[in-house]
């Protein structure tokens, strides 16, 4: 506690009104209490905030008159704020208007943070509030100066008073009874007692400062200008007098209730008295100390709490250690107090446990649905609140109508839009979720059996589709003709080869066990972070034995799980790294299986993660896994490409082995819903049995024996295989876009940017918009082409097929295998599709080999990068001649273009070949040999691929002149003189 001042009451000479009152405050700092005007300043807050909405509102009409106006130079305006800038005020209102809005801004926003320091300020304590209005109504200090004034002398009867210096112990609301009563007692004290005791003129230099009152004396300056003579009143030892006389009270009713106990013989009455004493107790110690619930509760039970506990052994120490009587509640082990849990009952806010549990996709269509309903009320000038609380039939009527015609989103990117009536019914029923969330409240009544007529309705007018999407099953059958494609094809590639790897692996454990995977931590195969609905659901194991003498390994996946175990290093035993190794392992005499233990750092380690860019190309990132959208494109990608007519989608693995559980006799129905995660078996039936019978109807109602393979192979993914359908536009395809009406006039406009600004257009504001503009409606208009194409070749391409084989043309019944190692792949990607595509062993010592091999396959694959799309040449492609041996064409070809590409980085003046690729011969060749547009372009390539991954004490070394160069300046004075390469 600092120390408590009070002032003589004494006849002063000096000045008078305001001066007097602020020479008392400037000596007294904890009477400077003033008024904080809180009306006032909201009422001048509400006075800046409305002048504001109306400049807002001023603004916008300033806005739509520039856009609709007949010059182009204001109709520009709203892509162009510098022409709006360089626009003069006394010709447009617009520019008037946003400098009257910038002052008003500037000036409610400082006022706002004032009044916010204003509020912070604490209110003084009563008896300093009450001290100082007896002070301005003594004769011989304030002598009523304000009394006749208007308005002055009614500052301090206000409520809303503040103080510049609070004593934060002495607060109104951190004081107990006991300190706040001789708080207010001690002015009375003084006058009638306090005073007498102080009448020495000084206080000695040798006493000691903790004394109980000390007096000030006064400077001949203070006499003459009339200040009051003050005490000052040591608060460590009015502390320590309070905290004896509690102490002396808290024991006095025990030690009272121990002499009355034994005084009577009566046990009612003992009874009775003990229940008088035990209240008397409590409100004592609450009345002295105002302990919290907990302390309350613990000490007045202490006091009753064991009947057979001696009367005289009560503990009277209460306020040194306000927790010594619940030490039994209180474990030493644990780190919170009771305060910390009655904090939490406190802060605990039942609003957030009132709504339903669900996921986080879920919660994003919740707020999209009532974020868009928030900008429909904003857009129809309502109440959001209140019209959602009055909902109605013409209010959802008219939101949906709304919804359905919005062409942008937020951030004014462009929607999809709706295509599917389902889609609309699904957002009938968010939107029935988001009302139950807003209002606490279900939508009843007429509106729950009317809204159908008004979504029929919709669909009609908005001509969506009707049809569900198919529920394409993928068996095992079309998972072997995708996994083959994965593994071979040329024309997608990875950004990292473990990626091609971790697609092979999903597709195989999402195919054998039907869960939704996002990543797994595998011991025997068990799913995690698996689809949730309202929580966590149980992980499943699922252990999948090794098939020996299987045809393929393309469906092992212990061959791609235990390639990329060895990839990661990740087995506990450090000297297990290699396949090989495998085979020579054997179970103990006794034992039933030896177990391969996982590092404990990689537990937690997905095992599909995303990959990242570094310095050095594509690296498999340590923790980060792979999203599921990510995994979602590469399916569809190489769906496309294995030439599939549906989406190959993950729900395509889940429904395939969902028809298989079901159909097999070994799995019951208990046994499928635990695998599927369902509650029973209507969810199957409802949202995954396909609507394509499987069954050979004919066949069984006639009696005949099923033909289950020729109906098998008519329900399967492959029967719609084409590989000769369009998979991706040509160049002459891709450019015939540019025609497009809407895209010649953003590309015209851009145009036009270019020669207005000469070399400074990027700079523009709108530019970046106006570049995004262009490059999505090319890619909205190529999607659509090749749609188009795709649909047209499905409609055409069965009827040339007719035609051409009654004209007469024969096909050749035996095509070969499918699978071919082509030209273009890199070699760790052949030497991939050698090993795993290869014919069983006849022994199990050769099949042990094949196995092998193909691990080690996989684990040297996981470390390839493969680099990700390569871009399109913009020039024609050069014709191909006829050859006679393509590897040796095509190994005479490398020589001569690396033989070129070496003499052009010594030659030319300014290169477009990199000749740090050039002389890395572990990048592949069409990296070595790449060509930039321009120089410019291989200066950007140098600074961003090379120089900036330099580091200090790096060696450094140039490959093409096989020399060693000292730091990074060396290799870009190198790269300026010898290879023409700026940087």
């Amino acid at each position: 506690m600092s120390s408590i001042t009070l002032t003589d009451s004494r006849q002063s000479t000096g000045v008078q009104g305001y001066d007097k009152l602020a020479l008392f405050l400037g000596n007294h700092p904890r009477m400077m209490i003033f008024r904080s005007f809180s009306t006032l300043g909201a009422k001048y807050s509400l006075y800046l905030q409305a002048q504001l909405s109306h400049l807002e509102k001023d603004l916008e009409d300033a806005s739509r008159i520039d856009r609709e106006s007949e010059d182009p130079e204001k109709r520009n305006f709203q892509y162009s704020w510098w022409d709006l800038h360089r626009a003069r005020k006394d010709e447009d209102f617009q520019i008037q208007k946003f400098d009257e809005v910038g002052k008003t801004m500037e000036k409610y926003y400082n006022w706002l943070l004032l009044q916010k320091e204003v509020c912070r300020l604490e209110p003084p304590s009563s008896a300093d509030v009450t001290y100082l209005r007896k002070w301005l109504e003594k004769p011989d200090e304030g002598n009523k100066f304000l009394e006749n004034t208007y308005a002055e002398g009614e500052a301090w009867d206000k409520p809303d008073l503040i103080s510049m210096c609070v004593n934060k112990v002495m607060k109104d609301n951190q004081m107990d009874a006991l300190t706040k009563w001789i708080h207010d007692m001690l002015p009375w004290f003084h006058e009638h007692w306090g005073c007498r005791l102080m009448v020495l003129p000084s206080v000695s230099p040798h006493s000691s400062p903790s004394n109980q009152q000390r007096r000030q004396k006064l400077t001949p300056a203070d006499e003459e200008r009339g200040v009051g003579e003050s005490w000052r009143y040591n608060s460590k030892s009015i502390a320590r007098a309070i905290s004896m006389t509690s102490t002396m009270l808290a024991a006095l009713w025990p030690i009272a209730a121990i002499f009355v106990l034994n005084l009577i013989p009566s046990f009612t009455v003992r009874l009775v008295i003990s229940v008088a004493f035990t209240l008397l107790f409590a409100l004592t110690v609450h009345a002295i100390a105002s302990p919290g619930r907990v302390q309350l509760f613990a000490a007045t039970t202490a006091l009753k709490s064991d009947p057979d506990t001696n009367r005289t052994d009560v503990d009277t120490d209460v306020e040194r250690d306000s927790r010594a009587d619940i030490s039994w509640l209180l474990d030493e082990n644990k780190d919170h107090l009771p305060e910390y849990y009655l904090n939490q009952e406190d802060e605990f806010d039942e609003s957030e446990y009132m709504d339903e549990d669900y996921s986080d996709n879920s919660c994003l269509l919740l707020d999209f649905i009532e974020e868009r309903f928030f900008q429909y009320c904003k857009y129809t000038c309502k109440d959001p609140e209140r019209t959602m609380r009055d909902i109605s039939l013409r209010v959802i009527n008219a939101f949906f109508d709304w919804l359905l015609n919005q062409r942008r989103g937020k951030g004014g990117k462009r929607v999809r839009g709706f295509r599917s009536a389902n889609t609309l019914g699904t957002y009938w029923k968010v939107f029935r979720l988001v009302h139950e969330r807003a209002t606490g409240e279900k939508i009843r009544g007429e509106i729950k059996w009317k809204i159908h007529r008004i979504l029929r309705k919709l669909v009609k007018k908005y001509k969506l589709t009707k049809g569900k999407r198919e529920k394409t099953a993928m068996y095992v059958e079309d998972l072997v003709e995708y996994l083959q494609a994965n593994l071979t094809t040329t024309k997608k590639r990875y950004t990292h080869g473990q990626h091609r790897i971790q697609l092979a692996l999903f597709c195989q454990l999402a195919g054998f066990s039907g869960n939704r995977l996002k990543r797994s931590s595998i011991s025997e195969f068990t799913c995690e972070f698996t689809k949730q609905f309202l929580g966590v659901k149980d992980a499943n194991k699922f252990p999948l034995p090794e098939i020996i003498f299987d045809p393929s390994l393309i469906l092992s996946p212990h061959v791609f799980l235990l390639g990329l175990i060895f990839a990661d290093r990740a087995f506990a035993a450090p000297n297990l790294t290699s396949a090989g190794q495998l085979s020579g392992l054997d179970i103990r005499p006794g034992y039933q299986q030896l177990e391969l233990l996982l590092k404990p750092s990689i537990l937690d380690v997905p095992v599909f993660r995303k990959s990242v860019r570094t310095g050095y190309g594509y690296e498999i990132s340590p923790y980060e896994p792979l999203s599921y959208a990510t995994l979602l494109s590469l399916m569809k990608a190489v769906g496309v490409i294995a030439g599939f007519l549906q989406p190959t989608r993950p729900y395509c693995l889940r429904y395939g082995a969902g028809n298989e559980f079901n159909q097999s006799g070994d799995v019951s129905d208990a046994l499928q819903n635990m695998m599927l995660q369902h509650a029973n078996i209507d969810t199957f039936i409802k949202h995954y049995l396909p609507r394509r019978v499987t069954a050979d109807v004919r066949a069984i109602v006639s009696g005949y024996e099923p033909q289950k393979d020729l109906m098998r192979a008519a329900c399967r993914m492959t029967r719609w295989i084409d590989p000769n359908r369009p998979q991706n536009l040509t160049r002459e395809q891709s450019q015939s876009v540019d025609k497009h009406h809407r895209l010649r006039q953003l590309l015209a406009q851009r145009a036009r940017w270019n020669r207005r600004f000469k070399g400074a257009a990027t700079k523009q504001p709108g530019y970046g918009s106006l570049s995004s503009d262009i490059v999505n409606l090319r890619q909205r208009l190529r999607a659509a082409l090749l749609k188009k194409l795709r649909d047209q070749w499905d409609v055409e391409n069965p009827v040339n097929e007719v035609e051409l084989q009654l004209s007469g043309l024969k096909f050749n019944d035996n095509p070969g295998t499918k699978v071919q190692v082509v030209d273009e792949m890199p070699l760790m990607q052949k030497h991939l599709v050698e090993t795993v595509m290869t014919m069983p062993g006849t022994t199990v010592e050769e099949e042990f080999r094949r196995r092998n091999a193909a691990i080690d396959a996989v684990a040297a694959y996981c470390h390839f990068q493969e680099g990700g799309a390569v871009a399109m040449p913009r020039g024609r492609p050069p014709t191909q001649a006829k050859r006679a041996c393509p590897q040796l064409v095509a190994a005479d070809a490398k020589k001569q273009a690396l033989s070129a590409a070496m003499l052009l980085v010594f030659t030319e003046k300014r290169p477009t070949i990199c000749f740090v690729c050039l002389g890395e011969a572990s990048l592949p060749f069409e990296k070595r040999v790449y060509s930039f547009a321009s120089s410019g372009d291989l200066t950007r390539h140098f600074k961003r691929k090379h120089l900036s991954n330099i580091r200090g004490g790096d060696w450094i070394r140039c490959k093409v002149c096989r020399m060693s160069l000292e730091h990074k300046m060396h290799l870009q004075n190198h790269a300026l003189k010898i290879h023409g390469t700026v940087s």
